[in-house]
C-alpha cells in the first residue's frame, strides 16, 4: 500500500509500528540482545498496536482495511517480549523484513541492509583515504623535487618517487589498490585475534 493512499491520521500508528519494528530488529540482529522495553512496556505497545490496527481497519475502505488487518495479524501472535525472544532466528529475520515493508507502506523510513551499509561506508572510506594519500604524495613529490625530502627515508617520499612520472588518475588507482590491500590485511589480522 502506498503511503499517499493512507489517511493522515496514521502518525501515531506509524510511531508505534516503528518502535515495535525496532524491538524485532534488535532481537533479530543479536539473540542475546535486550530491547530497551520492559515486559510491561512491551505488552502496552503490543496491545496498543493491535487496537490501533483494528480501529484503522474498521474505519477504512476495503484496500486500506486489508493493509491494517495484515498489520494486526503480523503483530498479534507476539503477545509478550518473552515469546518474541524465543522465536527462531529465521522467523525473526523474516518478521523484520515484513515489518520494514509495512513501515514503508505507512510512509516510514527506508532501511538499507546492514551489509549494504557497511560496503558503502567501506568504499567511501577507501576513496577518502586514497584521495588524501594521493594529495600527500603529490605534495611530497613536489617537495622531494625541490630538495626538501631528498633523503627518501619515509614511505611518502618513496611512494612519491615511484609515482613521479604518472598522472593523477594513475596515482589515485595505485594508491587505492594499496589502501585496499592494507585494509584487507588489517581485517584478516583483527579476525585472527578473535
Amino acid at each position: 500500500m502506498r503511503s499517499e493512499e493512507l489517511t493522515n491520521d496514521v502518525a501515531e500508528l506509524r510511531k508505534q509500528w516503528c518502535r515495535w519494528t525496532a524491538v524485532v530488529t534488535t532481537l533479530a540482529k543479536r539473540r542475546d540482545a535486550r530491547p530497551r522495553l520492559r515486559s510491561k512496556e512491551y505488552s502496552a505497545l503490543h496491545n496498543a498496536l493491535v487496537e490501533e490496527c483494528q480501529s484503522h481497519a474498521t474505519n477504512s475502505d476495503a484496500a486500506q482495511r486489508e493493509f491494517f488487518l495484515e498489520m494486526k495479524n503480523v503483530v498479534k501472535p507476539w503477545i509478550s517480549l518473552q515469546t518474541l525472544g524465543q522465536a527462531e532466528y529465521r522467523v525473526l529475520v523474516s518478521l523484520t523484513r515484513r515489518c520494514r515493508e509495512i513501515e514503508r507502506g505507512l510512509g516510514g523510513p527506508v532501511h538499507f541492509p546492514d551489509g549494504l551499509r557497511r560496503v558503502a561506508l567501506t568504499v567511501g572510506l577507501i576513496l577518502v583515504l586514497s584521495t588524501a594519500i594521493c594529495v600527500v604524495v603529490v605534495v611530497a613529490g613536489q617537495w622531494s623535487t625541490a630538495g626538501v625530502l631528498q633523503s627518501g627515508r619515509d614511505g611518502v617520499s618513496r611512494l612519491a618517487y615511484l609515482l613521479r612520472g604518472t598522472n593523477w588518475a594513475q596515482r589515485f588507482g595505485v594508491i587505492t589498490v594499496i589502501v585496499v590491500i592494507v585494509a584487507i590485511h588489517c581485517v584478516r589480522t583483527s579476525a585472527r585475534d578473535y
